[in-house]
């Protein structure tokens, strides 16, 4: 399996109504589908959008709006969008001479064969799980980081944000060079890793992989791993488990490689 993908892969066609935007599908797990999309100056959506999942949107470059819940949400670099499942919404590129680029997840992945984004009209937006259903812009700060969140390195912050989904749960981390995850374990979900700045180097099972900016590291439930940071400079990246683990429920579960007994 590939492990590490770019956000700059081949284009798609046909994935949504856009015009002026560059899709590249990165990953498709049955919780998520990963998405790297580029919009050109003035690209976006000419009519409002649905998804059969929620969406989450992490702008890496220039600007973006949201036009969603009649209101215009404002995504600059290294913040991150959230609408919810069903809710008409409409991304446009607020800048006049350059590109906009961004991640963008769908959560959980649409059944076979059925469309990521639909310009028909749907449903409400369910509202379970989350404190009001609604579309919101959450920002990663410098001053977030909660030094003290996490030994060996590492500092936390949340990106989920007041209304948090039910989808996944999202947090960056800022790690230290030479700060360090913990030791190789396993989770129940999938995970994701993207890079913000720097570069993660991850092992998976016995394999070493190196994630540089604005890269994604895909981790199926069940695959062996764990993470650092070797330096000389701070990494920052964000990292998503889907679905959402239950409350407490262990996020990690320690294993061990030896040789086969028995």
């Amino acid at each position: 399996m590939q492990y590490v993908r770019s956000l700059d892969q081949a284009p798609a066609a046909h994935l949504s109504h856009a015009s002026g935007v560059d899709t590249a599908v990165i990953a498709q797990l049955e919780s998520v589908t990963a998405l790297g999309r580029t919009y050109r100056p003035g690209g976006g959506d000419p009519v409002p959008q649905c998804s059969p999942g929620d969406v989450y949107l992490f702008v890496t470059d220039g600007n973006l709006v949201v036009e969603v819940d009649g209101r215009e949400l404002a995504v600059g670099p290294e913040a991150r969008a959230f609408v919810p499942t069903g809710a008409a919404h409409l991304v446009r590129n607020v800048e006049a001479g350059g590109k906009a680029r961004a991640l963008v997840l769908v959560m959980p992945s649409p059944p076979a064969g059925a469309a990521l984004f639909d310009a028909a009209p749907a449903p409400p937006a369910p509202t379970t799980g989350r404190a009001d259903g609604r579309a919101f812009v959450v920002a990663l700060e410098a001053a977030g980081f909660d030094a003290g969140s996490r030994p060996n390195g590492f500092a936390v912050q949340t990106m989920a944000g007041a209304s948090a989904a039910c989808a996944c749960t999202m947090s960056a981390a800022q790690v230290n060079a030479r700060g360090e995850g913990p030791a190789v374990h396993i989770h129940t979900f999938d995970q994701l890793f993207f890079v913000v700045r720097g570069r993660l180097h991850v092992r998976v099972a016995l394999e070493e992989v190196v994630a540089a900016t604005h890269e994604l590291v895909v981790l199926p439930a069940g695959v062996p791993h764990t993470q650092w940071n070797e330096g000389p400079d701070t990494e920052v990246h964000l990292a998503v488990l889907t679905p959402a683990p239950p409350a407490g429920e262990p996020l990690t579960r320690p294993v061990t490689f030896g040789p086969p007994t028995g």
